[in-house]
């Protein structure tokens, strides 16, 4: 799969990144015309990697993939410059295609723009080498370890700053953000259960007042809240709540009505009163002369608010569903 990924990293070593990089990034950019990367004057860089197969740097363990949280397993057998090297180091984990390793940043800065905390996170990119006996091994001395022959394997001075919308291969960490936006996915909420004042044939005409609402007996857990779930994903323990707030109605006649709340119950007895906070009224019948109904589409706004891993946040989410609504002609009957 081809992700784009935003680094960034300290412009002393932007230039030597660069070389680097490029080697890193081939063959993965090879595989797409699309790929590549673009670096800004402050070192802010993107670029089109594939967390795909491993290609000749590294043999995947499969695609399989937790449906939750979104991880997926990484390679079982890595390898740089022909040489072998252990796929795990801590919590980072070898990624063929970037020729690094990664793990989920401690310290997440702000998403890039356009991006929400809940899209991606920051990884942070160690690239390494091979060396002689650890001869020329500078830095990040904790990926200092014995390869076959006495060789060493060393880590480098260029430790890069990565935004990935999701965790790479073999990362199974996730953010409080990541973990919160993939329990929202995960929740099988449902439209809201609506009627109108309208909802049989002959039941409406033009010009006459349309009430629109959500019935008490109607409003459940799961399509109209609240709904409670915890989980914990990626290691991390979410609690989330989720309620509608308000519901946007299509009309079916280009017009749109917003309603906060689940609005009023129509009664016969309130005669041609208009709806007092969710209501409508038609210019035209509905198709075949009032015959057949409008389709009326109900658009539910979901605020979910969560809370875990010392972090919070409100998530947005929708849910539709649709009904009928007959609008007819009012008769003028001529008695004289």
């Amino acid at each position: 799969m081809l992700n784009r990924i935003f680094f960034r990293l300290g412009s002393v070593f932007l230039g030597l990144f660069l070389t680097v990089a490029i080697v890193g990034f081939g063959s993965t950019a090879s595989a797409d015309s699309s790929g590549g990367f673009d670096c800004d004057d402050f070192g802010n860089c993107s670029a089109i990697v594939d967390e795909g197969g491993a290609g000749g740097d590294g043999s995947s363990s499969g695609s399989d993939q937790d449906p939750v949280a979104g991880t997926k397993p990484g390679a079982e057998s890595c390898s740089i410059d022909g040489e072998e090297i252990p796929c795990k180091e801590g919590d980072a984990h070898w990624q063929p295609g970037a020729q690094c390793y990664m793990k989920l940043a401690e310290e997440q800065d702000s998403p890039p723009s356009g991006q929400a905390k809940t899209d991606g996170a920051w990884y942070t990119c160690q690239h390494v080498s091979v060396s002689e006996e650890g001869i020329g091994c500078v830095a990040a001395q904790s990926f200092l370890g014995d390869l076959p022959d006495d060789r060493k394997l060393c880590g480098s001075s260029i430790l890069s700053s990565e935004w990935s919308e999701s965790p790479p291969p073999g990362v199974s960490q996730l953010t409080p953000a990541q973990a919160a936006q993939r329990l929202v996915d995960s929740f099988q909420l449902k439209g809201p259960d609506f009627t109108t004042s309208i909802s049989k044939p002959e039941s409406g005409a033009v010009g006459l007042p349309v009430w629109l609402w959500v019935p008490k007996e109607n409003q459940k857990a799961l399509n109209w809240g609240p709904y409670k779930k915890s989980a914990t994903l990626g290691g991390v323990t979410i609690n989330a709540e989720a309620r509608v707030s308000s519901v946007a109605y299509d009309m079916g006649d280009g017009s749109k009505e917003t309603c906060l709340g689940a609005g009023h119950r129509y009664w016969p007895q309130t005669n041609l009163e208009e709806s007092p906070n969710c209501g409508h009224r038609y210019e035209k019948m509905s198709p075949g002369e009032g015959k057949s109904p409008y389709q009326i589409e109900g658009r539910a706004t979901w605020q979910v608010k969560w809370s875990g891993g010392g972090d919070s946040g409100q998530i947005t989410t929708y849910t539709d569903s649709t009904r009928d609504g007959y609008v007819g002609e009012i008769q003028v009957v001529n008695v004289s």
